[in-house]
């Protein structure tokens, strides 16, 4: 999913639909374009921050640093196991 473009306020209400929205039944995996900052007034990226907020707000898993590249992060996020 790419965040390029969004606002803090845009990327926390996708990134909250997106998770909220996938399909748990199986274990998702979901790589995050969140950029480097490099559009950022002051260089610094701010879309990490807003993934690891909602992830915390959400009770999910925190985001693990993409291994090659370093402006995207990735949600693992367990199944959920119905007690049916």
């Amino acid at each position: 999913f790419d965040l390029h473009g969004y606002t803090m306020n845009g990327a926390e209400e996708a990134l909250r639909r997106i998770f909220t929205s996938v399909d748990r039944s199986r274990q998702q995996i979901i790589k995050i374009n969140v950029g480097q900052g490099s559009h950022s007034q002051d260089g610094i990226a701010k879309l990490p921050d807003v993934l690891k907020k909602v992830a915390k707000d959400l009770q999910l898993p925190n985001p693990i640093k993409h291994e090659k590249n370093p402006g995207y992060l990735l949600m693992i996020l367990p199944p959920i196991i119905s007690t049916d």
